[in-house]
C-alpha cells in the first residue's frame, strides 16, 4: 500500500534511506514498478554493535591469514567496517579508489620532483608503499619510448641525490616492514602473500 501510495504521490525519483548508508538506495517509479516486490530480512545480531565490530574483526583476520592470492578486497571491508560503526562515516573518510590512487601518484610526482631540485623529502606515513616504489621504480627506468637517461646518469654522478633518493626510498621500505611486522603479530606468523620488494642500488 505505501509502494502504491508513493509511487501515486511521491516524486517520481526519489532517494530511499533505509540502508544505514547516508546515499540510501535510488528508487526509479516507472511505468514497470507494478513488477517489484519486496523482501526484508534482518539479523538480530546487527542490533548489537559490539558483536558486528567483532565479527568483522575476525573476518579481517581470516582475510588476512587465508587470502593468498590477493582475491581480497579490502577497499570494501574498510568502508563495511566504517559503516558498522557509523554509516555516515564511510563517505566522508573513505576515498574512491581511483581518487586514492591519483593522490598518491601526484604526491610521489611532487616528491620526486623535490628530490630532484635538491629537497630532504620525508615519505608521508601510512603511504601505499607498493604503488610509490612502483613509480620510484618507473622514474628511475623511465618508458620503452623515453628511458631515464638522464635520471639515472644524475644517479651515478650526483651522490647528494642519489643519497636523497636512497632516503625517501629507505622510508617506504621501514614502513612497509612496519606494516608485515604488524601482520605478523596479528597472525602470529609471517603472512605468506606479502611480496618482498626493494629498492636497486
Amino acid at each position: 500500500m505505501c509502494w502504491s501510495l508513493q509511487r501515486s504521490y511521491g516524486s517520481p525519483e526519489l532517494w530511499f534511506r533505509v540502508t544505514g548508508n547516508e546515499q540510501g538506495a535510488q528508487i526509479v517509479m516507472d511505468e514497470t514498478a507494478d513488477l517489484y516486490d519486496f523482501d526484508i530480512t534482518w539479523d538480530s545480531m546487527n542490533a548489537d554493535s559490539e558483536k558486528v565490530l567483532k565479527k568483522l574483526e575476525t573476518v579481517g583476520q581470516v582475510l588476512a591469514q587465508y587470502d593468498r592470492s590477493g582475491q581480497a578486497r579490502y577497499d570494501e571491508y574498510l568502508r563495511i567496517f566504517l559503516e558498522a560503526v557509523d554509516p555516515n562515516l564511510a563517505s566522508k573518510l573513505i576515498a574512491p579508489a581511483q581518487e586514492a590512487t591519483n593522490k598518491e601518484v601526484e604526491e610521489t610526482s611532487a616528491d620526486l620532483a623535490k628530490i630532484f631540485s635538491g629537497q630532504v623529502v620525508t615519505a608521508p606515513q601510512n603511504a601505499n608503499v607498493q604503488l610509490r616504489m612502483q613509480l620510484m621504480q618507473q622514474y628511475l627506468e623511465g618508458t620503452q619510448e623515453i628511458p631515464a637517461e638522464d635520471v639515472q646518469a644524475r644517479v651515478q654522478e650526483d651522490e647528494q641525490f642519489a643519497a636523497r633518493l636512497q632516503n625517501y626510498a629507505s622510508q617506504l621500505e621501514f614502513q612497509q616492514i612496519q606494516q608485515r611486522n604488524a601482520l605478523t603479530g596479528a597472525l602470529g606468523a609471517p603472512p605468506g602473500n606479502v611480496p618482498a620488494t626493494s629498492f636497486p642500488a
